[in-house]
């Protein structure tokens, strides 16, 4: 015969009362465990969710959030033969802007379509930005030989100059205006000369 069965063991009377109690016990504390773990788990996986909607929120389209630019200086484009190009601020009133086409993007890849005698723009696009009298000026990095799109969005004239030749002894510099929200195409050649395309 095998071993007997818990269960199946005669008891006297008395005892039988005290052993299906403590039975009951076990098996309530079993439960406790099990429910402790259960509860445990859902904590963890709780708070893990809430910090991972935290941090995909976005803003809502239409009301772009000013950032600050990739490029504050020319070493930091990220090609060793990147055109370092630099926007400024003639007029005094503010003005926003985007730029598309850059290797120093810090936004999605933009997708534009390249002006009939112009070099091919493909890259990065920047988040908005802004150029005042407090901050007149902006960096960006082109590839050589290549092409890129400045976008304005606020309404108003503003007077820029702009180079992508920044670190270089005497720059070519070329002055752009821009009459309200609009876009305006530009090349850069294998010298990191910038000019308008036609």
């Amino acid at each position: 015969m095998g071993k007997p069965n818990i269960w199946q063991v005669e008891r006297p009377a008395g005892k039988t009362l005290i052993y299906m109690l403590f039975l009951n016990l076990q098996i309530m504390s079993i439960n406790k465990i099990i429910s402790l773990n259960i509860l445990s788990l859902m904590l963890v996986f709780m708070t893990s969710s809430c910090e991972t909607a935290e941090t995909q929120k976005t803003t809502p389209s239409g009301n772009e959030k000013i950032t600050k630019r990739v490029v504050d200086e020319c070493e930091e484009c990220p090609n060793m033969d990147d055109c370092c190009c630099t926007l400024t601020l003639l007029t005094s009133n503010a003005v926003m802007f985007q730029t598309c086409g850059t290797t120093d993007g810090d936004a999605s890849t933009c997708d534009t379509e390249t002006p009939m005698g112009c070099e091919t723009i493909s890259g990065k696009w920047n988040s908005t930005f802004e150029l005042s009298t407090s901050e007149p000026t902006v960096h960006f990095c082109m590839a050589e030989i290549s092409g890129f799109l400045l976008k304005s969005v606020t309404a108003g004239t503003v007077v820029l100059t702009l180079t992508c030749q920044t670190d270089q002894t005497n720059p070519q510099t070329i002055q752009i205006t821009f009459t309200g929200p609009g876009s305006k195409y530009f090349e850069v050649n294998s010298d990191c000369e910038v000019s308008e395309c036609p």
